[in-house]
């Protein structure tokens, strides 16, 4: 055994004593956390410094009965990372203690352990532990909450990279998945605030033209637009720069002719309305 690692998978119930709450109504609501089959043996366990044992600091899942593993990973990712556990884990090292893990419970599949994860999560920061987790616990990053340094660097790596692409398969998954949510109003006003006062390059209009060339849309989607634009009166400032924008731009003959028909059609219906209008007000026989 190295002398840097501490296992401890004994029961200690005594000094953790977090109360047992229905996991299973838990799991009921969460069913994301149901997917992974229930064969696997998994534990939730705790990470505390020989130091000061009687403090969690990091509350974790692992796919077998005692942890061992985990923790291992946990002391390689140390010598890299520079994540608040790890960074922690490298502190309780220089200061001559070990790295104990503490095994909460076992027996779990491991759908159980990551709604246990996030009870145990949320148990020690009310009890005041100064959590090294990221997240809120189970699947995936919730809760996971991002400076605006980490959020630049992210950004930073990633400008310049090429989508990965994807198959027809991929997309229509991707839109059966998406189809049907709703997005609240402070999220729009999230995502309006974050695209208000863009510029997109030259090079990204041309590429999102060249994406939508050829693209037809139905008469649903049609009349679903038509219908969120009516009434909305737009600035003197916004006219302007849309008259800017086309005034110089060249018209193919087929758009020529489109904006032709559009301008016949409405004028037509203009004239009907004024026509029935005219009916109203003086029907035939009134008078007479």
């Amino acid at each position: 055994m190295r002398s840097d690692v501490c296992y401890n998978v004994v029961s200690v119930l005594a000094r953790f004593p977090p109360p047992r709450t229905d996991y299973l109504e838990v799991a009921r609501e969460q069913e994301v956390y149901q997917v992974r089959g229930a064969k696997i043996v998994a534990c939730v366990y705790a990470l505390s410094s020989s130091l000061n044992p009687d403090t969690v600091r990091y509350v974790g899942k692992s796919k077998e009965d005692n942890g061992a593993a985990r923790l291992k990973q946990h002391l390689k990712e140390s010598r890299k990372s520079r994540t608040r556990k790890c960074t922690w884990v490298r502190s309780v090292q220089s200061a001559g203690g070990v790295i104990v893990s503490t095994v909460l419970e076992s027996g779990l599949s491991y759908a159980e352990s990551g709604i246990r994860e996030i009870f145990y999560i949320a148990y020690y920061r009310g009890m005041g532990n100064a959590l090294t987790n990221l997240t809120d616990g189970g699947e995936g990053s919730l809760g996971a909450v991002r400076s605006p340094d980490t959020r630049a660097k992210i950004s930073a790596g990633l400008t310049g990279k090429p989508k990965p692409h994807r198959t027809n398969a991929h997309r229509a998954a991707l839109s059966t998945a998406f189809s049907g949510r709703t997005v609240s109003a402070e999220t729009r006003a999230k995502i309006s605030a974050a695209h208000t006062g863009k510029i997109r390059t030259a090079e990204h209009r041309a590429a999102l033209s060249a994406a939508n060339m050829g693209k037809t849309l139905s008469s649903e989607r049609c009349a679903e637009m038509s219908a969120r634009q009516m009434g909305k009166t737009q600035s003197s400032e916004t006219r302007a720069k849309r008259s800017a924008a086309l005034v110089g731009r060249p018209l193919t003959a087929a758009h020529r002719r489109k904006i032709g028909a559009a301008n016949k059609a409405r004028a037509a219906q203009k004239k009907a309305e004024a026509r029935q209008q005219s009916m109203l007000r003086h029907p035939a026989g009134k008078g007479k």
